[in-house]
């Protein structure tokens, strides 16, 4: 006899009333049971531009393992990643013996997604990701199962390159993106694999942020590419309809802070999660290689204004390690020129070292013991300068050492041909100095280099119209400074909060 109360197994003949089963399934659980389960980045069939991989662009692999087994093993676990050309079988990148904190043991909930270290693919083409997970304390015989590796495959795309239109006029036409953020997401996910120039169409763009439009840290595939000795560079000018018309463009920056177009080093690149800074370890994509050019042409076709309600000013700011830009035949004005356009205190350097964490100088604004705001505008400002961490708005990732963070003097600067109007000064460039090299045990030079300002015309500014310090190679040729008016306020360089 049988107890009725147990559950009765299913299938075969029916004999008595009693469901004699053809067969049964007895499961062995081992203590411990590892499985490699699925690849879920790189994906084969990537649904977005953000799951797509580009070349150079870093990419972090993540593969999620499971413990079929019966208790939970947390020591002693270790995956790696191997990445081949499907083609040939050629090895593009290998990660041996990743630490895997812990894989939970059972039949549900016993998953663990591992992110492996960032990996970069130089070609385009189809490639092969092998993943495997084991552990000394796995039973031996789990291991005979074959489960510890899985296998897929990916494709590695080209970056962008070509002419790409911005604005609302080709609206769902190829290569046109309908905002500048829209063309900025791109870039920072995307890559370039190509020299790139964008067009404006529009009459009228409006950007905001702090600042409000950034170009810093690394745009990956943009600059100079030792692998393939080729340097590739970026433009952003009007596009035909717009050019032919004196500011046909008008570019609108909207910054709490007073930045509108910012270059240089970045820490991190909020508005783009997929950019390469936020995606590696790396610190090198803290730099930017610039190679990027915004030309206005004969007539001056771009015209940006800056709108902020802070005394300082700058609608374009080359920060620290801002190299290789040029910013030609621009009309620059300042909208809110009452509340900025006499701001002309500069900036101070003092006791500035290489490491970070002991720099003594004076921010863009500061503000002193007696609540008076020190701070300065300017059309254009090109300043060398490290991050200052003395600044509770300036925080170091957890990835970086201080050490990580190279120190980049600006260099290689060109401003040409620009009408700029409404600013305390019209163009302040300012150098690093000399730093003391804690390592070196001397002080270095970290002077700016190869700055070109020539041809601008300068008019309506407070206290001059070109400011340079710290700069080595320096060309000022032929500017039109025209209006300098300082007042009591200019003069006093201070202002009351």
């Amino acid at each position: 006899h049988f107890n009725d109360y147990f559950p009765r197994p299913t299938g075969g003949s029916q004999n008595d009333g009693w469901e004699i089963a053809d067969s049964y399934v007895i499961r062995f659980v081992y203590q411990h049971d590892l499985a490699a389960e699925a690849v879920l980045h790189p994906k084969a069939e990537p649904e977005n531009d953000v799951e797509r991989i580009y070349v150079n662009r870093p990419f972090r692999p993540m593969v999620r393992f499971a413990n079929y087994g019966q208790q939970d093993l947390a020591q002693e676990v270790y995956a790696s990643v191997r990445i081949t050309k499907d083609s040939d079988g050629t090895e593009v990148a290998y990660i041996p013996d990743y630490a895997v904190e812990l894989v939970p043991a059972g039949l549900r909930f016993n998953t663990r997604d591992v992110q492996f270290p960032a990996v970069t693919i130089t070609e385009a083409g189809r490639y092969k990701i092998e993943a495997y997970i084991g552990s000394i304390f796995e039973d031996p015989a789990a291991t005979l199962i074959g489960n510890n590796t899985i296998v897929d495959y990916f494709d590695v795309e080209e970056g962008m390159q070509g002419v790409f239109t911005v604005g609302t006029m080709n609206s769902g036409k190829a290569k046109n993106f309908e905002t500048i953020e829209d063309a900025m997401s791109a870039l920072y996910t995307l890559g370039v694999n190509g020299n790139i120039t964008f067009e404006l169409t529009d009459a009228k763009y409006v950007v905001a942020g702090n600042p409000a439009w950034d170009f810093t840290t690394t745009i990956v595939g943009l600059g100079y590419n030792p692998s393939i000795n080729k340097t590739f560079t970026m433009t952003w000018k009007a596009a035909q309809n717009r050019a032919m018309i004196k500011g046909g463009v008008e570019i609108e920056m909207l910054s709490d802070f007073g930045y509108g177009v910012k270059f240089g080093q970045g820490l991190s690149y909020p508005s783009v999660e997929n950019a390469a800074v936020n995606q590696s370890e790396d610190p090198n994509y803290i730099n930017s290689s610039g190679y990027i050019t915004f030309d206005g042409g004969v007539l001056k076709s771009l015209k940006f204004v800056m709108n902020s309600n802070n005394r300082f000013a700058a609608p374009f700011y080359l920060g620290g390690g801002s190299q290789n830009i040029s910013l030609k035949n621009l009309i620059i004005e300042n909208a809110n020129e009452g509340l900025s356009g006499n701001s002309v205190r500069l900036p101070i350097i003092k006791g500035a070292t290489t490491v970070g964490n002991i720099v003594e100088y004076t921010n863009d604004r500061f503000v002193d013991q007696f609540q008076n705001v020190n701070t300065y505008s300017a059309g254009i400002v090109n300043r060398g300068q490290l991050f200052n961490f003395e600044d509770p708005e300036v925080i170091l990732p957890p990835k970086y050492d201080i050490e990580d963070i190279d120190t980049v003097s600006n260099q290689n600067i060109v401003i040409e041909g620009n009408e700029i109007s409404g600013f305390g000064y019209g163009v302040v460039s300012i150098g690093m100095g000399g730093l003391y090299d804690v390592q070196k045990g001397r002080y270095v030079n970290y002077n700016g280099t190869s700055l070109k300002v020539n041809g601008n015309v300068i008019s309506d500014v407070a206290r001059a119209g070109i400011a340079i310090a710290n700069e080595e190679m320096v060309e000022v040729v032929g500017n039109r400074i025209s209006n300098v008016n300082p007042n009591d306020e200019s003069l006093d360089t201070r202002f009351l909060q």
